[in-house]
């Protein structure tokens, strides 16, 4: 009797998947293989989602220009490994942006972060449409009021069936945890 070497669930399978996409996403930005599929140079924190006919990858771009900007950017990788168009800057202030998370519903990327830019330091959404185009954003959702705040919060975005789910951490004795929902156009 032969007896399976995996049995997973398919939420299993598409965590499974995702940590592929985004490991190989890593890869490719940082440069440790010579691919076709090269996205950009100075990039961390990548974070993946699939749309249906391609991946959205949300990562963070050091300038290295001495202003000590980091940058919020989505490339979009079709099947292939290869990039489908230019990546697009998502976060527009100075200042340092960290943490990106990705997700896709009603047909457009919608992308939150963690912006280090003062007065207005906090968390910040931003919504890319299939073909690349930035449709809203940086909107501020939630203020951070607190120094030392980019190892504080930490968000993350999902789709539901009718709109976003956001999530982070704010300290508070300790951390709690806070929720936004939004509209499918991230309001």
């Amino acid at each position: 009797m032969t007896r399976p070497l995996l049995t997973c669930s398919s939420a299993t399978m598409a965590a499974a998947l995702m940590l592929a996409l985004a490991l190989m996403a890593l890869a490719l930005m940082s440069g440790a293989c010579d691919s076709p599929g090269y996205v950009d140079h100075d990039s961390f924190e990548p974070t993946a989602v699939w749309s249906g006919s391609e991946t959205g990858v949300a990562y963070r771009h050091e300038l290295y220009d001495g202003t000590g900007v980091a940058q919020i950017r989505l490339a979009r990788v079709d099947a292939t490994g290869r990039l489908v168009g230019s990546p697009v800057v998502v976060s527009n202030s100075a200042g340092r942006a960290h943490y990106p998370s990705v997700g896709w519903g009603a047909d457009s990327y919608v992308i939150v972060w963690l912006q280090q830019s003062e007065p207005s330091r906090g968390i910040y959404l931003s919504r890319v449409s299939a073909d690349g185009d930035l449709v809203s954003g940086p909107n501020l959702l939630a203020p951070v009021h607190i120094q030392g705040a980019d190892e504080l919060a930490r968000p993350t975005v999902l789709w539901t069936s009718d709109g976003w789910l956001v999530t982070w951490a704010r300290p508070d004795d300790g951390y709690r945890l806070e929720a936004a929902r939004l509209d499918p156009g991230g309001q």
